[in-house]
């Protein structure tokens, strides 16, 4: 199996060798990130026990061979195979060893330069800055979010999407059993769902799981909704899994 073999390549490969591996493996759509607090110690032996525990299926489709794409210019599949890419790469930066509080958002921005881990965002980084006013108690200028975002891992707080890609027409239920399995995997003491459509697609089947989610609906933080966001967030934290 593909995975497998990159991971054997890793296991044997100097720091430039790893990296180039992990990028194989993005491509094949496997992030380490997802499962592992810490790229450079995931071993086939890791990767055998997700699967046999359920966490990955064999036979998703990321862990099968890719077919070769012609080269022929960017086709729109690589162009968000390098969002996603790039997406995970900054979101690593910021990620805590133990995670507290765990936000899952419905999607990253349809906008290519605006996302949550994104260090150079000048316009509408919503969520970002309602949960910092809450969490920091202030809304931080533009030039210095980098600071902020790692005053918000050093509080524990971490963020993932639902859906991996922009949002689209797509049944947001069918990514559940992966967010499932990435939530495991990341342990969090709590998740907080943001907006409406995630809690609903998402809040039964993580309780069921065992999962320590919270049981409240808070809205995305645009659209005039800011002061209900900030009510509901606060009650989030608060409340008991």
């Amino acid at each position: 199996m593909a995975i497998r073999r990159l991971l054997r390549e890793k296991a044997k490969a100097d720091g430039a060798g790893q990296k180039s591996v992990r990028s194989k493996l993005r491509k094949l759509g496997f992030y380490i990130s997802d499962f592992a607090f810490g790229e450079a110690g995931f071993e086939v032996a890791d990767f055998d026990r997700l699967v046999a525990n359920g966490t990955i299926k064999e036979q998703h489709a990321a862990l099968r061979e890719p077919e070769p794409t012609p080269r022929i210019g960017a086709s729109a599949s690589t162009v968000a195979g390098e969002g996603r890419e790039l997406r995970a790469a900054a979101a690593e930066r910021y990620r805590p060893k133990a995670i507290k509080v765990l936000l899952v958002a419905e999607a990253p921005p349809n906008a290519a330069d605006r996302y949550f881990y994104f260090e150079n965002v000048t316009s509408h980084d919503w969520l970002f800055r309602g949960v910092s006013e809450v969490l920091l108690g202030r809304v931080p200028d533009r030039n210095s979010k980098a600071t902020a975002l790692a005053q918000l891992r050093d509080q524990g707080l971490f963020l993932i999407d639902l859906k991996p890609t922009p949002v689209d027409d797509t049944d947001l239920t069918r990514y559940v059993p992966e967010l499932v399995a990435r939530c495991k995997a990341l342990a969090p003491e709590r998740i907080i769902l943001i907006k409406a459509t995630v809690y609903d697609a998402a809040y039964r089947p993580l309780r069921v799981a065992g999962l320590p989610v919270i049981d409240k609906r808070v809205f995305f933080p645009s659209t005039g909704r800011q002061e209900d966001f900030r009510r509901q967030f606060g009650e989030a934290l608060r409340a008991k899994p």
